[in-house]
């Protein structure tokens, strides 16, 4: 009686030798062998097996044999692989732990990096801005204290506790921020030149917007800045030895600059000073004199904003009205003839002089009607001096004839 295998090997062999006599086993065999660690667990039908250059003559066959043949080696390469799996070594099964390991280590690393590396660092930086915040407002939120410890009374404290700390917080530390622009050094002037040349008693500081030039803005142009009516004859009454003039702006220097030149290309001008120079305070650009380097008694400062020189508001001609484009203003030929009258006077402090017109609810206008009124005195002392001398000529001209 024949086994299981001898008659499995007889009926492939006869079906082999019935399809094709020169088939080649060994090729047979080389496709087991390729394809068994291939299809390791899975099923693959013979089809697919024998589909190849050295099989595909074998294939169109009787269809029974074909389903024979299939069924054969079905078996035999299930065998195979079989076989393949009983051999593996413990080194191979250790091998392929690592491999695992590795992989669900290198899928941990992409998750907790694409998934958790962002939550972490929203959460630090949330926590660091939160703890910011709140040191922010309790330092620099709370209310100044005077000497007994007792909180002092300003702008914010009728508010509710939720909105005094904001905003007083944001004023100091807006106040903070500006303060580290404080002019960078403490003489915004060289020192007074010395004999034989000549120094100018008086020193003007003078704004250039809204003073001296107006900006305006078209479509077509952008900004331009137009120049005030007497401007070149202000400069020309005003300019050394008359004074030291210095142009002192709240313009940047970057943007106030080229401006600053094409205003005066005669270098008139003996200084140019811009915001980088100012101290701010409140929102507002402020001109402390007292870096000038100069003598406070003998600085006259011109500008249209109260608060730039409200560190020493003695030394400036107030309210005067800022120019806004008007073609027919003449402040500027009654401010210089108010300048040359203190400059002839020849005052110890112009303070004193400024003092008086600015007792004035319009300093300039008082100016301008006093101006007027020397003009009636000098016109009716001219007329009344030409009248001597028509007098004194018409007594020469009898006595002459008496003697004759």
């Amino acid at each position: 009686m024949l086994s299981k295998a001898n008659c499995l090997s007889r009926l492939f062999v006869r079906n082999l030798s019935t399809l094709n006599q020169n088939f080649n086993l060994s090729t047979l065999n080389k496709n087991f062998q390729v394809l068994a660690p291939i299809a390791k667990g899975h099923k693959i039908h013979t089809a697919f097996l024998l589909n190849n250059k050295d099989t595909q003559k074998i294939i169109p066959s009787q269809q029974a044999s074909k389903s024979i043949l299939s069924d054969d080696l079905q078996n035999i390469m299930n065998k195979s692989v079989g076989q393949d799996a009983q051999e593996e070594t413990p080194n191979d099964q250790k091998n392929d732990k690592k491999n695992d390991q590795k992989e669900n280590e290198s899928k941990f690393g992409k998750m907790f990096s694409r998934e958790h590396a962002w939550k972490f660092s929203l959460t630090f930086f949330g926590t660091l801005f939160g703890g910011s915040l709140i040191y922010v407002l309790v330092y620099w939120g709370s209310p100044k204290l005077d000497e007994n410890n007792k909180p002092l009374r300003d702008e914010f404290s009728d508010m509710s506790v939720f909105f005094q700390y904001p905003q007083r917080a944001f004023k100091s530390v807006m106040e903070y921020y500006e303060a580290l622009k404080e002019p960078s050094t403490e003489k915004l002037l060289p020192d007074p030149i010395q004999p034989p040349y000549y120094q100018p008693p008086y020193t003007l500081v003078i704004e250039m917007s809204g003073i001296l030039l107006h900006p305006e803005w078209t479509f077509s142009t952008g900004w331009r800045y137009k120049k005030r009516p007497g401007l070149d004859y202000f400069i020309e009454q005003v300019k050394y030895p008359t004074f030291e003039v210095v142009l002192f702006t709240r313009e940047p220097f970057l943007s106030g600059a080229p401006i600053a030149s094409s205003l005066d290309p005669q270098q008139n001008i003996h200084h140019k000073l811009f915001r980088e120079s100012t101290k701010f305070r409140d929102n507002n650009y402020i001109k402390d004199l007292s870096y000038m380097n100069r003598d406070l008694s003998k600085i006259i400062v011109i500008d249209w904003d109260d608060k730039a020189y409200q560190f020493q508001p003695r030394n400036a001609l107030h309210r005067l009205k800022k120019w806004e484009g008007d073609e027919n203003d003449a402040d500027l030929i009654h401010l210089a003839s108010f300048l040359k009258m203190i400059a002839s006077s020849g005052v110890a402090d112009v303070r004193d002089v400024l003092d008086y017109y600015n007792s004035e609810l319009d300093p300039l206008g008082s100016f301008k009607l006093n101006q007027i009124k020397l003009a009636v005195i000098l016109c009716e002392s001219e007329a009344d001096r030409k009248k001597q001398e028509e007098e004194l000529k018409q007594k020469k001209s009898s006595f002459s004839l008496f003697r004759r």
